[in-house]
Order: C-alpha cells, then sequence, then structure tokens
C-alpha cells in the first residue's frame, strides 16, 4: 500500500507540471477547444498556477494522509481514502477552475453547464465507489444450513452439499496474479481472482488469517473463505454434523 500511496502521489504532482503554456492549446482540456480569439482574452498563467497548486497540494496531502492512516488505521480505510479523496477534490477543481473559462464573452452559461456535468458524473462516481466500499467492507458471514453451505454477500453463493467434493483448512491462500471479476480493498479480497497458476478461484477473505476454508467443488472450483472474527472451528463442526458425507481434510 505504502508503494501504491507514493506512486498515486508523484502522479498527480507530476501531472501538475505536464501542462505548459507551449503545449496547453494541444493537451489542456477546454483550452484545447477554443478558438484563437478566446485563447488570446484566457489568462492562461493564472490558470497554469492554480493547476499546480492544486496538483502539488493533491499529491502531499494524498501521501501525508494516507500515510498516516497506513500507520494508524485499518489498511481498508487507507485503500477507501485513495479512491474517494481524489474525486471529491476534483469536484472542486472542476468547480474552481470553470471561473477563470467563465470570464470569457459568451462562456459563462456554457462554463457553468458542462462544470455541472462534470461535478454530477463524478458525484455519481463518489456514490458508488461509496456503496461498493461499503458492501465490500462489510464481514459476509458463513451459514451451514439444511440445503448446505451458504455464503453470503455480494459474491457469495448457495452451495448444495451434493456439489461439494471436499473441505480442507489451508494455512495460506494460493498467489493471487490479478484480479478478474471482483473486490480488493486492504486485506479483503472478495470475488474472482487468478492466480499465477492460471487458476481462476473465489475469494470471499473478510480478512487475512492464519487459516482459511477452501471448499473445493465437484465441477473443480475452489473457494477460499476467512471471516473477520469467527473461528473455522464452528463451521466445520457443524459441517461435521449435518453432513458427515462430505470429506473435510
Amino acid at each position: 500500500m505504502i508503494y501504491v500511496l507514493f506512486a498515486i502521489s508523484a502522479l498527480f504532482v507530476g501531472l501538475g507540471w505536464l501542462v505548459t503554456e507551449k503545449n496547453a492549446k494541444y493537451i489542456l482540456a477546454g483550452y484545447n477547444t477554443m478558438n484563437e480569439a478566446d485563447r488570446s482574452q484566457f489568462d492562461l498563467k493564472s490558470y497554469l498556477r492554480f493547476f499546480r497548486r492544486f496538483h502539488a497540494f493533491l499529491g502531499g496531502s494524498l501521501l501525508l494522509v494516507g500515510l498516516s492512516l497506513h500507520y494508524l488505521a485499518p489498511e481498508a480505510l487507507t485503500g477507501a481514502f485513495i479512491s474517494i479523496y481524489p474525486i471529491l477534490a476534483y469536484m472542486y477543481f472542476i468547480w474552481r477552475g470553470s471561473r477563470y473559462q467563465a470570464t470569457l464573452p459568451g462562456q459563462s452559461r456554457s462554463t457553468k453547464k458542462w462544470s455541472k456535468v462534470g461535478i454530477y458524473i463524478l458525484g455519481i462516481t463518489l456514490l458508488g465507489i461509496i456503496a461498493l466500499t461499503y458492501y465490500g467492507y462489510k464481514n459476509d458471514p458463513i451459514l451451514i444450513t439444511s440445503q448446505g453451505i451458504e455464503l453470503k454477500g455480494m459474491y457469495g453463493e448457495k452451495i448444495p452439499y451434493m456439489e461439494i467434493e471436499s473441505i480442507k483448512v489451508v494455512d495460506a491462500l494460493p498467489s493471487i496474479c490479478f484480479r478478474s471479476n471482483g473486490f480488493a480493498l486492504g486485506n479483503i479480497y472478495k470475488g474472482y481472482f487468478q492466480t499465477k497458476e492460471r487458476e481462476r478461484v473465489k475469494l470471499l477473505i473478510n480478512q487475512l488469517q492464519d487459516q482459511y476454508l477452501l471448499i473445493r467443488k465437484k465441477d473443480g472450483s475452489k473457494i477460499y473463505y476467512s471471516g473477520r472474527d469467527k473461528s473455522l472451528q464452528e463451521p466445520l463442526a457443524q459441517i461435521r454434523d449435518q453432513y458427515p458425507q462430505i470429506k473435510i481434510l
């Protein structure tokens, strides 16, 4: 997480110095679509000062607060901060930056309109990230029912006992190469992931633990599970009592 913090912070700071007066007409959004008359009246120097100060502050504050959270708070909170804080910052950036373009003749109404659209889009994105973070951070329990095993949560599933090949307690997760379809934040992993051996597995890891439950289905698929507080011994005991025909390794 520390490397991610430094990389993202450096990216924001570097972005502030990427745009110059010479290349602004090619890469600066809004300015690159102006005609020459509007460009001549636009205070590019002042805007670029604002642009650089904003990105320098964003990169510096992201690193400072992120490092503080990394050492003082749960790792998942650091990940949520990295996802949410830049969106809030860019909502302010769009609102504040629109004042420069709004000073041009005939641009005020159009600028306000597109600034609102940009802020609304970022706002919707922010709400989506907050909702995903909330549901992803929730502890998803494992339930032993009369039909089989039920794993709760947005990537959970009901597994009839007839589909279970075996259940095993393992000391480590497989080496993960990348996330193919899922949620990963701090030490929480939920969804489908690809291992270094190119095997697709489902992880329902509410928190990294010393031991994990490996459910192997008869179709060859694997599910790794860990709860946040609950020991694996309780669900294992329930499985032994209700489904003695299931092989527990």
